[in-house]
């Protein structure tokens, strides 16, 4: 069964696509290590929505791992992790609704892609303007990033 993470809609302690980084934190201690999670997630400070996600809380993706590792509970590794960022519920919900704003349009764009919801046209519309004006520049990037 391949492996997907919740969708990125989901809150935990009001902050958006925290329970989605949480999924995410788990494979990578399954996994071992790497920043491409089944050839198919970044996660971390490599992914766009993490690394904002990550900035906002002021937190290291190592530091988010460590909180998920001794914390099994879902629910309690979010409080954890937004208690050691030191961000109230209001920074949280505030930082949510940015959030939305910015990576909002993609969210739905990424639970069809993941089979949660159906493709409608502007799904379709926005992967393909994503698929053809974002992804190779910054395909480009990451990878003369990645040789040095």
């Amino acid at each position: 069964m391949k492996w997907i993470p919740r969708s990125g809609k989901l809150e935990a302690g009001g902050c958006i696509w925290l329970p989605r980084m949480i999924d995410k934190a788990r494979r990578f201690i399954v996994l071992g290590s790497g920043y491409l999670l089944d050839g198919e997630y970044m996660f971390g400070e490599h992914d766009f929505a993490d690394g904002r996600l990550l900035r906002f809380l002021g937190l290291s993706s190592a530091q988010i791992v460590e909180i998920v590792r001794n914390e099994p509970d879902d629910a309690r590794a979010a409080e954890r992790i937004i208690a050691a960022s030191g961000r109230t519920p209001e920074e949280c919900r505030a930082f949510s609704r940015r959030f939305r704003l910015v990576v909002g349009p993609f969210l739905s764009m990424i639970d069809a892609d993941e089979g949660r919801a159906p493709a409608g046209a502007w799904t379709t519309f926005l992967r393909a303007l994503y698929n053809t004006i974002v992804v190779p520049p910054a395909l480009a990037a990451f990878r003369r990033a990645s040789r040095r």
